[in-house]
């Protein structure tokens, strides 16, 4: 009895090192790596320090009584030179005065006469206008001849949605996805495109990351708003956009925001076959973004697509790459 006890002490004792030893590492993973990045706070600027400014010191009654002084004196100096400075012009300019008033002579002003040319009469002569020869057009018969008719577009039994609609003009695109890193990374997303033709729309989407092994428990929300323009570019088989918008990431601990740039392209392979991409430049928080994900699709209907992928994620420099597959639907 006493070699059970000593057994399951010794088993008890490696246990609580082992949980020890990874307790530090709990909670600890690539998502809680990407909190840390995202919320690192930003090194501080040092302040500048003003100068303090010099204190005004009340001048003495004596500084007072000599700059008045100074400035009497200066005002009668003035005053002197400008009286004998209108003296010595009053004797050197020619001019008559009527009492205290002294007045220039007037200037002489000359006159240019203009001579005015005759102006010759002209005779106008209206001539009567000449009767117009009318020409007489004799009707010509021309035989009819039936318009060939333009071909038929109706689709036949078994043609898909994208063999008889090559303008690929769809306005709205709802996207559901899942997928896994393979290891301790799960992630399932929704996303929706609002894309006219030429025109402005929006693009948006939210992704959880869900982290769980041996030590870890940990989830994350990603997402971003976008306000995008379709280019003239775009083809019957090709349309691409361009964008700019926010980040925003939120957990239990709190939320943070950022700006994004972003850029996509839907490309029709074939009659069923498509490609789409799209890839984010930005920032989150305190970090940069990056993001990329490329599909291939297959049309199932009308509006209904199977696709396949990758996504990738860089934040921070923690890296998560996970393929993804899900149904699209195009409206």
């Amino acid at each position: 009895m006493s070699t059970i006890r000593k057994n399951i002490c010794m088993v008890l004792a490696v246990y609580a090192l082992a949980v020890g030893a990874t307790a530090p590492a709990y909670g600890q993973g690539k998502l809680g790596r990407v909190r840390e990045s995202v919320r690192e706070s930003k090194p501080q600027k040092p302040q500048k320090q003003q100068p303090k400014k010099a204190e005004k010191t009340k001048p003495s009654k004596r500084d007072q009584d000599d700059r008045k002084s100074s400035r009497d004196h200066d005002r009668q100096q003035r005053h002197r030179s400008s009286h004998r400075s209108h003296a010595h012009h009053r004797d050197r300019s020619p001019s008559f005065s009527f009492g205290s008033v002294w007045l220039s002579p007037p200037e002489p002003v000359h006159v240019v006469h203009h001579h005015v040319a005759p102006v010759e009469s002209s005779t106008v002569i209206l001539a009567a206008p000449q009767p117009a020869h009318e020409s007489v057009v004799e009707p010509t018969l021309h035989a009819h001849t039936p318009t060939p008719s333009p071909p038929s577009t109706q689709a036949t039994v078994g043609e898909t949605y994208f063999q008889h609609s090559p303008d690929f003009d769809w306005v709205a695109r709802l996207s559901a996805l899942g997928g896994t890193d393979f290891a301790d990374i799960d992630h399932g997303s929704l996303g929706l495109l609002i894309q006219p033709r030429g025109g402005l729309g929006i693009d948006t989407s939210v992704t959880m990351l869900r982290e769980s092994s041996m030590n870890v428990r940990d989830h994350l929300y990603l997402g971003d708003v976008n306000l995008t323009y379709e280019p003239v570019l775009a083809s019957d088989r090709f349309r691409m956009r361009i964008g700019a918008g926010v980040n925003w990431l939120s957990d239990a601990y709190g939320s943070d925001v950022g700006f994004n740039m972003t850029g996509g392209l839907d490309w029709k392979l074939s009659a069923r076959w498509l490609m789409t991409g799209e890839v984010d430049f930005g920032t989150i928080g305190d970090t940069d973004l990056t993001h990329a994900q490329v599909s291939l699709g297959r049309a199932l209907s009308q509006q209904t697509e199977l696709t396949f992928g990758y996504n990738y994620h860089d934040i921070g420099g923690v890296t998560i790459g996970s393929a993804f597959t899900g149904l699209r639907f195009r409206f």
